[in-house]
């Protein structure tokens, strides 16, 4: 099973099949976010009450660190979070914070893979993107 961590303190953030992330919405309401841990895959749950409508762009913190993950990424409306692979491959990968956006970026030894139908979105110029990393 793949691990993912975050970037600062290396907690893992997967427990199961899904990344637990603190979300903060731009009202102030803070709440848990699952999302699936496999890559491409957009699924999203959360408790009844912490509504986020489509197209409203949250805040992803790491749950034990508590560090604001678009600190990791590029834009303000990516976080960054780290993946270790069954290989002990390190990747590192953004995903979009804007609720409904399909937007993933996988980056490992150079080179980027996306997914998503969001992933043309951010326009982003991958040489510098790798450099970032």
């Amino acid at each position: 099973m793949n691990k993912i961590i975050c970037p600062k303190c290396q907690a893992v953030l997967n427990p199961q099949n899904n990344v637990i992330l603190s979300a903060l919405k731009k009202d102030g309401e803070w709440g848990l976010i699952l999302l699936s841990a496999k890559l491409g895959d957009y699924s999203v749950n959360n408790h009844e009450s912490f509504v986020i409508a489509e197209g409203d762009a949250v805040k992803f913190y790491c749950p034990a660190c508590h560090i604001n993950l678009s600190d990791f990424a590029p834009n303000k409306h990516l976080a960054g979070i780290e993946l270790i692979d069954v290989d002990k491959t390190k990747k590192t990968i953004f995903i979009s914070s804007v609720a409904g956006e399909n937007c993933t970026y996988e980056i490992v030894d150079s080179k980027i893979k996306s997914y998503g139908k969001d992933a043309n979105k951010y326009r982003i110029d991958y040489q510098n993107l790798i450099d970032w990393v």
